[in-house]
C-alpha cells in the first residue's frame, strides 16, 4: 500500500507545498511576471497547481480557504499568493 499524500488545506500551506516542488527556473519565471500576467498561467502552470493540490479531487478545505467558487478560481488565488511570496522573499534578500 502506498502512503497517502496529505494535501494542504490553507493558502499558505499550498504555497509552501508548491514552492517545495517547483524548479528554480519556474520560480524565476513566475517572479518575473506582472500581476496581470498571472492570469495567463491558468492553463499549463495553473493545471499543475490544481493537480498538485487536489483542487479537482475533493480538497474542499483548500477551496473554501481561497473563497473561490471553483478549482480554476482557487488556483488563481493560490498563484497570486505564491507570486507575492516570491516577491516578499526577494525583497528580504536585498
Amino acid at each position: 500500500m502506498s502512503p497517502t499524500k496529505t494535501l494542504p488545506t490553507t493558502i499558505s500551506g499550498a504555497v509552501d507545498s508548491l514552492l517545495a516542488q517547483m524548479p528554480e527556473q519556474e520560480k524565476e519565471r513566475i517572479y518575473a511576471m506582472s500581476e496581470d500576467e498571472l492570469l495567463d498561467t491558468t492553463y499549463g502552470f495553473g493545471t499543475w497547481v490544481r493537480d498538485c493540490l487536489g483542487l479537482h479531487n475533493g480538497n474542499v478545505a483548500l477551496l473554501r480557504d481561497t473563497h473561490a467558487v471553483n478549482a480554476e478560481e482557487a488556483s488563481i488565488v493560490i498563484i497570486r499568493a505564491l507570486w507575492g511570496r516570491l516577491l516578499e522573499e526577494s525583497a528580504q534578500k536585498r
